[in-house]
Formats: structure tokens, C-alpha cells, sequence
């Protein structure tokens, strides 16, 4: 019995503790899952499991945005720096060195045409016709910004048939021909421009003309309206000037946006910007440094204007009132303050029929030279 008795309690025992460990294994297991359970949300907390903390995920993105947020406003800082920060206009006076004579003027035409051969778009070549000698008028014409000297070739032809000296020499750095010199080159041959190469180019096209006529008159359109004021403006030996739609501010926008233009991509930069174009000697589409070039030269004028009126005899601005690519009331403006100081600059207005902002080039298939031309003839010839 005893020995029954003391056999059968580790038998009870190992029942009870089967049933005891029924019980406790549920608790044990629960503890078990529990432990599992903490030893995931530890791996969680270290990053090292499958599940991310939304309130970490939440903070990464905050300082993200915090970061470009400050990259994006010190960006803004310096461009708004670089849009107030004035472009210069200084040392963009003249520099006149002119010719002293017919043989001069010519040997002065060639020296600055000599690598156009290699290099220019033949159709782009700067162009003298001239009549073997020095003669009573010689006329400068100058092209407008992307064109070239082809753009005046029609117009030139008639004030040499009437017995003018015509001189239209190729701007810096336009009509340069592609790589097979089949065809005109790439916007990007503008890269580079700057107001002080485009006025050394009016001053030296104004050089040579004194050599070829007793009196120089000058006359251009767009970037060579330009070109035309500053020759105005500074050019004593020049007898009458007639800009044509002066390319002096971006149209549509309050002047103060030209300004900040001007000011910015005045230190990026060029870009070239697309656009179109139906002709086969100009370049396709807006340079950023050309345009710079252009508005910073105008400014100069402008600026000079403050000064005093313009030293040429006689100045005739051109508007054209259908011009969407030049601010008629800009140029109109400026203008008049500037016969307010001098008594001598009118302005003429073309019709309003529709008229493109290339009113000269014959291939503008919206152009109407037979109605332009001889407007600007007449006031060539015989002034306002």
C-alpha cells in the first residue's frame, strides 16, 4: 500500500501537474506571445523590423520640407538680389575715329568684313553699294536682332539707284552659317553679345560712312532702331536718324519687369529662348544676352537723354501701332522727353493695317513693303 500509495502520489502529482500545467501552459503561452509581441515592438522602435513608426515618418517629412522650403527661399534671395541689382550702362558713350576720306571708308569696309567669307551665311555678308566714289548722301542702315544685312538688301537698292552710298554692315556675332556654310547657324552664335560690342559696331558703321558722303543719314528697325538712337544721341557728324520701332522694353508689361529682366540675365547665363521664323537668313528664336545687349544700350540712351537732346541734326522715331513685339507707348514717351530737350526728334506713325514688327524684310509674309518703303524713303530724304 505504502508502496502503492507512495507510487501512485508522483502519478497523482504528475496528473495534477498535467492538469496544473493545462492551465499554466495557456498562461505560459500567453506570456510567450506577449514576449513575442515586445520583442517585435522592440525590433520596431530600432527600425529593424517591418512596420514604420508613423509619428518618425511624420517628422522625416517635416524636416524635409523645412530643408527645401529653406533652399527654395534662399534661391528666391538671390535671384531678387540679382533682378534689383542694376545692370551697368556705363562707358557706353562713343569713341568716333572717322574715316578721312572715300579710299578710307572703303579700306575700313573691307578690313571689317575680311573673315565673312569662312564664316558668314553668304547671304548674311555685310553689303556696300556704292557708286566708286564719295558722294553727296551715304546712308547706314542696321538690321534688327536674329536677322541680317539681307533684311535691308531691297531697301538698299532703291536709295543706291537714287545716288546714295548705302553701307549695311553685319551686327556682331549674327548671320554666321552652319556647319557646311549651306545655311544660317544656330541662335547660340549670339551668346556672348554685350552693348559695348553693339555700340563699338554703331560707332565704327558711322565711321566709315563720313567717308563715303558729304552727309550721313542713318536708319534701322528693332535692335538697329537701337543701334540708330545711340547713334543720335552721340553722333554729331550724323545729319538725320530714323528709328524704326526701337527695341526699348518687353511689350504687354509694366516697365519695371524689363528692368528686372535686364538686371537678372545680365548675370546668367544665355539662354536661347524658342520661338519661330518663316525666314531662311535669320536665326530662329530670342537670345537672353542679345536681348540684354539691346535694352541695355537703350537704357544708355535713355539715360543720356536726362543729359541733353540728341547731338545728330535731325531725328525721326517711327512707331508702328500694330507692333507686338516693341511697346509703341514706351517709345513714343521717350520720344518726346527727348524733343523736350532738344527741339529737333518728331515722330511719325505708321497705318494701323495690321502691320508685323518687321516692316522691312520682303520675305515677312505678313510685311507690305510696297506701302512701308516708300514712307521711310521719303522721310530719309527729306526729313519730317
Amino acid at each position: 500500500m505504502s508502496t502503492s500509495d507512495h507510487d501512485s502520489a508522483p502519478h497523482g502529482s504528475e496528473a495534477g501537474a498535467v492538469e496544473t500545467g493545462t492551465g499554466e501552459t495557456d498562461h505560459v503561452d500567453g506570456s510567450v506571445m506577449a514576449g513575442a509581441a515586445g520583442d517585435a515592438s522592440t525590433d520596431d522602435a530600432d527600425g529593424s523590423g517591418d512596420m514604420v513608426d508613423p509619428a518618425g515618418k511624420r517628422a522625416l517629412w517635416k524636416r524635409i520640407a523645412i530643408w527645401v522650403a529653406a533652399v527654395l527661399g534662399a534661391l528666391m534671395l538671390i535671384v531678387l538680389a540679382m533682378a534689383l541689382w542694376p545692370a551697368s550702362t556705363s562707358g557706353l558713350g562713343p569713341d568716333p575715329d572717322p574715316a578721312t576720306g572715300y579710299d578710307d571708308a572703303v579700306e575700313r569696309f573691307a578690313e571689317s568684313t575680311s573673315d565673312e567669307a569662312d564664316l558668314v551665311y553668304e547671304p548674311c555678308e555685310s553689303v556696300l553699294m556704292d557708286h566708286g566714289e564719295r558722294v553727296e548722301v551715304a546712308v547706314v542702315l542696321f538690321h534688327g536682332l536674329t536677322n541680317c544685312p539681307k533684311q535691308f538688301v531691297d531697301f538698299a537698292e532703291t536709295l543706291h539707284a537714287d545716288g546714295a552710298n548705302v553701307l549695311i554692315l553685319r551686327a556682331p556675332r549674327h548671320g554666321i552659317a552652319n556647319a557646311d556654310g549651306s545655311g544660317i547657324g544656330s541662335l547660340s552664335n549670339i551668346a556672348g553679345l554685350d552693348a559695348a560690342e553693339l555700340r563699338d559696331f554703331a560707332d565704327d558703321s558711322v565711321d566709315i560712312a563720313v567717308g563715303l558722303g558729304d552727309e550721313v543719314r542713318v536708319l534701322g528697325l528693332s535692335m538697329g532702331g537701337v543701334l540708330a538712337e545711340w547713334t543720335a544721341q552721340y553722333r554729331d557728324d550724323v545729319d538725320r536718324v530714323v528709328p524704326v520701332a526701337p527695341a526699348m522694353s518687353i511689350p504687354g508689361v509694366p516697365g519695371f519687369l524689363t528692368t528686372g529682366f535686364v538686371n537678372l540675365f545680365d548675370k546668367l547665363p544665355n539662354i536661347d529662348l524658342p520661338g519661330e521664323s518663316n525666314l531662311d537668313h535669320a536665326y530662329v528664336g530670342e537670345s537672353t544676352e542679345g536681348l540684354v545687349a539691346t535694352f541695355v544700350l537703350a537704357r544708355s540712351v535713355e539715360e543720356a537723354a536726362e543729359e541733353g537732346g540728341p547731338a545728330a541734326g535731325e531725328v525721326i522715331v517711327v512707331i508702328n501701332p500694330d507692333d507686338n513685339q516693341v511697346d509703341p507707348d514706351h517709345v513714343s514717351s521717350f520720344a518726346s522727353d527727348w524733343n523736350e530737350r532738344s527741339g529737333n526728334v518728331a515722330i511719325v506713325e505708321l497705318p494701323a493695317v495690321g502691320l508685323p514688327h518687321d516692316v522691312i524684310d520682303p520675305d515677312q509674309p505678313e510685311g507690305d513693303p510696297e506701302l512701308v518703303y516708300p514712307i521711310l524713303l521719303d522721310l530719309l530724304a527729306n526729313g519730317s
